[in-house]
């Protein structure tokens, strides 16, 4: 009895293995495979621009120290006494051309003048009393000896000579008096201020003692530094350096700019700068604060920008665009590809390149984490 449940057991343990075997087997050859959706590609996406080639007007920043155009030293021509002097006789004061600045005590030079002018009607009447008294000589002589020449001390041309050498001389010692009467009076040579004077009403002044210290009102200029290489941008015609540009200053919060231009070059290079200097004139502002910033006043420093030349066939691109190799990246063909260039001028925000791109290349102007020569992007 006992064999035979042994029996069953195992023939019962036999069919379930049985039955779990063809399971498992059914299930593998009848089971359903999952769907797998397909990876989608990564392809980094880009800002580019396209490059056009075009023309470019160069501007050229800088700085410089204005300065008047003129300015000069009087000093005292003529010994005497300032009796007078004309309304702004003071540093700062103003004066026309021609207007009375002072005036040197003229009694004495005055003085002179009509001495020398009686000299002058003396040495005059002396030359007529001779010629007269030639002629008297000449007919006497032909009176007593004909048609025989008479000599030269016989009609008086030595001593006509003579007369009229001393007539010259007293009109040219006329002229000097009428001259030195002249500079009693001190004038404005140009429009001009006082920077610094050195006497006043009351004071003895000397030939050659300074009297005051003037500069131009209105005209003035200043000394630009630029680099040799900046150089090279600006204008020329017959050989000298041309342009234009303007100068700004800011006064109060006010910012006033005036016209410039470029008079010549100095032929020299700076000592502190190693630049070669440029000499530009101002034009009076449209609208200046006050009439002292109707040009800039002389000593104030001033930023100026200066058209240069016209480059042509050149191309613009933001600095962001350049890799610190000098290279830039571009898109072709949907990848990327590395192309070298030369930057011939920069500024703060562009570069300005001459060669290396060609009209519709698409530069790219977006940073890229890891760039690989050929890998795939897209706009």
């Amino acid at each position: 009895m006992k064999f035979a449940q042994g029996i069953i057991s195992v023939i019962i343990i036999a069919a379930l293995l049985g039955v779990g075997v063809l399971g498992f087997k059914w299930m593998q050859d009848n089971k359903i495979e999952p769907e797998v959706a397909p990876t989608a590609e990564l392809i980094p996406v880009v800002e580019v621009m396209v490059a056009k080639p075009g023309s470019h007007q160069v501007e050229i920043l800088t700085e410089g120290r204005v300065r008047a155009k003129r300015s000069s030293q009087l000093v005292a021509e003529l010994s005497g006494m300032i009796i007078e002097t004309g309304d702004g006789f003071e540093v700062g004061g103003e004066f026309k051309k021609g207007e009375l600045i002072l005036k040197i005590d003229p009694r004495d030079y005055e003085s002179m003048v009509r001495q020398r002018e009686a000299a002058v009607t003396e040495a005059r009447t002396a030359l007529r009393l001779e010629k007269a008294r030639a002629e008297q000589s000449a007919a006497d002589w032909k009176r007593l000896r004909g048609d025989k020449p008479a000599s030269e001390l016989t009609l008086r041309k030595p001593q006509i000579a003579a007369a009229e050498a001393r007539l010259v001389s007293a009109e040219v010692a006329l002229e000097q008096a009428n001259l030195n009467l002249s500079k009693t009076s001190v004038l404005a040579p140009y429009d001009c201020r006082i920077e610094s004077k050195m006497t006043e009403v009351g004071s003895f002044v000397a030939p050659g003692q300074a009297i005051l210290s003037l500069f131009s009102l209105r005209e003035r200029e200043a000394t630009l530094s630029l680099g040799l290489d900046e150089l090279g941008y600006l204008k020329r015609e017959g050989g000298k350096f041309v342009g234009v540009g303007v100068a700004t200053e800011s006064v109060g919060g006010q910012e006033i700019s005036w016209d410039i231009r470029v008079t010549r070059g100095t032929g020299q290079i700076g000592e502190r700068t190693l630049g070669g200097e440029l000499v530009v004139e101002f034009d009076e502002a449209a609208d200046p604060i006050t009439e002292d910033f109707t040009t800039p006043p002389p000593g104030s420093f001033v930023q100026v920008v200066l058209q240069g030349r016209v480059l042509e066939n050149v191309f613009t691109i933001p600095r962001r665009a350049l890799r610190p190799d000098g290279k830039v990246m571009l898109l072709v063909d949907g990848k990327l590809q590395f192309r070298e260039v030369n930057v011939l001028r920069n500024n703060e925000l562009n570069l300005l390149i001459d060669r290396g791109l060609s009209a519709g290349d698409m530069v790219i102007t977006s940073p890229l984490e890891v760039p690989i020569a050929g890998m795939k992007l897209q706009r």
